[in-house]
């Protein structure tokens, strides 16, 4: 199975610098696409620079509509199967997904909580709300679904957080069989699972929300949130040490550092 994800060449550059890592560290770093929307003329760090599977779009300030226009892009690259994963890039590859699915269109996804947006749906549409979010799986899913989403973010682009909107939009607009199934565990769970999202907080040691306007992958010694992540004392932080210790021991003084914007 192919991987994809989407970044800018800001704030998330350190956490795709990892992502990449944790597929090199299972050798299956050809399994994983990179979509960047630039902004600036900005240098990529070590892993990103060196890595093969990667497309570019110009920054459009939207963040939603960039998303969708690189999965648009890659989606007709060739690049992709017809079943691939689409990640968050505060993710961290653990192992391979396990087969789930059927000959159907369909969107396997992670039940992911948003109120706001669950308020805004049952406003404004007759269906009923699904909790659509957090690392997906798209089987034969159909670019005109894409295209649906891409318009649907532009019109819509005042809402906070529309990701949401736009893929209960897109599967209802298309039909589209929908699946619910976790196949990615949090920074306080066993090691159980094919990916780690390090979105929740692990207070003291680390809450990504202090780290979100970061930009790059060199940091001063306080304020790393790469030193901080693997701080945690859990036994997927110690899965997580592992992947930073290998990216630190090969990349200290070996990568192109990406300027401040």
């Amino acid at each position: 199975m192919k991987y994809f994800v989407t970044t800018s060449d800001g704030n998330d550059l350190w956490k795709i610098e990892l992502l990449i890592e944790s597929f090199k560290i299972v050798n299956l770093e050809d399994s994983l696409i990179v979509g960047i929307s630039k902004s600036t003329a900005n240098l990529y760090p070590k892993n990103l620079l060196e890595h093969k599977h990667k497309i570019e779009i110009k920054n459009s300030s939207n963040s939603c509509f960039d998303r969708f226009t690189l999965l648009k892009k890659v989606m007709e690259s060739g690049l992709l199967e017809e079943t691939f994963t689409l990640i968050h890039s505060d993710t961290l590859f653990v192992k391979p997904i396990p087969n789930i699915l059927n000959d159907c269109s369909m969107l396997v996804f992670e039940n992911k909580k948003s109120e706001v947006c669950k308020q805004w749906w049952e406003s404004n549409q007759n269906v009923p709300w699904m909790e659509l979010g957090g690392n997906m799986i798209l089987h034969k899913f159909p670019i005109a679904a894409i295209d649906s989403a891409i318009s649907f973010a532009v019109s819509q682009n005042n809402i906070v957080n529309i990701e949401p909107i736009i893929w209960n939009f897109i599967v209802n607009l298309f039909k589209i069989i929908t699946t619910p199934h976790s196949f990615t565990m949090g920074v306080k769970e066993p090691i159980d699972a094919s990916f780690i999202h390090y979105n929740e907080s692990f207070l003291p040691y680390f809450d990504k929300r202090e780290f979100d306007d970061r930009i790059g992958v060199r940091f001063s010694e306080e304020g790393n949130p790469i030193n901080a992540l693997k701080s945690i004392p859990s036994t997927v932080g110690t899965y997580i040490k592992i992947i930073i210790d290998n990216y630190q021991k090969k990349s200290i003084d070996n990568f192109k550092e990406t300027p401040n914007v």
